[in-house]
């Protein structure tokens, strides 16, 4: 069994001397540029490369452990796991996140399943948000008008769970709305519309209408 931060998909060995997250928490912040925070995670800003960055950070404190992985450093702290990785514009970009004790274990053969959970959190989320931008946008409507509701979606699910947080009209059973939403939008947007609507269908046990929600 491998044990990996929640969050992330590095896969790191947990050492018994531990070095301390706060204080390279406490480097970072007093040496590179703050960007903005989001929950548990800082992120900053270094004008070196990700080896040159990598390199001062752990010239200051020793990890606990490190990989690299897909152009990225990680290093684990006793609390902290700081990410390094090229910026767009040169330099790199260091991520901190507050672990905050929040561990679980991962067996080598469920690596694969793992990592298709986090692009499910983290990649699909945004392609999903960017069909709810083109929506928008199609009728003269700012995508940041939804930003607050996605957040509350999130905060929901955070605190009741998916099932518990799900809304909607494939919840409530509402097929004609959904059957609206279908002829409203682009033929090509239809597709993700529909297999969305199935997986809100699937978590709310609720059952489509035939070929409604068939391509």
């Amino acid at each position: 069994m491998r044990r990996v931060a929640a969050g992330f998909t590095l896969v790191v060995a947990v050492l018994a001397t531990a070095g301390c997250g706060s204080q390279v928490r406490d480097y970072i912040a007093d040496t590179y540029e703050h960007r903005g925070s989001s929950g548990d995670i800082d992120t900053y800003n270094s004008p070196d490369t990700v080896g040159t960055t990598v390199s001062d950070i752990v010239a200051n404190l020793d990890p606990a452990a490190r990989k690299a992985d897909g152009g990225n450093e990680y290093l684990r702290y006793n609390d902290d796991i700081v990410t390094v990785g090229p910026a767009a514009g040169g330099g790199s970009t260091i991520r901190v996140e507050d672990l905050d004790g929040r561990w679980f274990s991962v067996a080598d053969a469920d690596r694969a399943t793992y990592h298709a959970a986090a692009a499910v959190a983290s990649n699909h989320l945004v392609a999903l948000l960017g069909q709810a931008a083109r929506l928008a946008e199609g009728i003269g409507v700012p995508p940041e008008a939804y930003l607050d509701l996605a957040r509350a979606t999130l905060d929901n699910v955070a605190s009741l769970g998916p099932s518990a947080a799900l809304t909607g009209p494939a919840a409530r059973c509402d097929w004609e709305t959904v059957a609206r939403h279908l002829a409203a939008i682009a033929e090509d947007e239809r597709p993700a519309y529909r297999a969305l609507a199935a997986a809100a269908a699937r978590l709310a046990g609720t059952t489509p209408p035939p070929n409604l929600l068939q391509p």
